[in-house]
């Protein structure tokens, strides 16, 4: 019975191999949210209407923090052109709020436009296949 059998675990280096692997994870959906922003951008810049061109160069990614991108399109009637003025507002299921931001008076008549929406929509579920994916 002097036997005896042990194991001892190297609980600092445990936690330092599980700190390398969290980060490693991090930095990977960093950069698929990375590559996620510059899809909307660039499929927003292709489904915007041309006005003179103000509109289209003002659309961009810009990274806040990490795992945290927006896309602007920053020129002050986008919102316009996005959901459309008076009559002609459209606004899709989930985006009320963000488009209630930018009621008026309910007049106008500018036909809505989708450009940052729906590529947002779209790349979105192509990001959060990618993100399943991650081990």
């Amino acid at each position: 019975m002097g036997n005896s059998f042990s194991i001892d675990i190297d609980i600092a280096r445990f936690n330092d191999q599980l700190d390398k692997e969290y980060q490693g994870i991090v930095a990977e959906m960093d950069a698929e949210f990375q590559a996620a922003s510059v899809n909307i951008e660039k499929a927003a810049v292709i489904a915007v209407p041309v006005d003179k061109g103000f509109l289209k160069s003002s659309i961009q990614a810009k990274k806040i923090d990490r795992l945290n991108y927006e896309v602007v399109a920053p020129i002050k009637y986008a919102p316009y052109v996005e959901f459309g003025t008076g009559g002609n507002v459209s606004i899709p299921p989930g985006f009320e709020s963000l488009a209630e931001e930018f009621y008026v008076s309910g007049k106008g008549r500018n036909r809505a436009q989708p450009f940052l929406i729906p590529a947002f929509i779209f790349e979105s579920q192509q990001l959060l296949k990618r993100l399943e994916a991650i081990k």
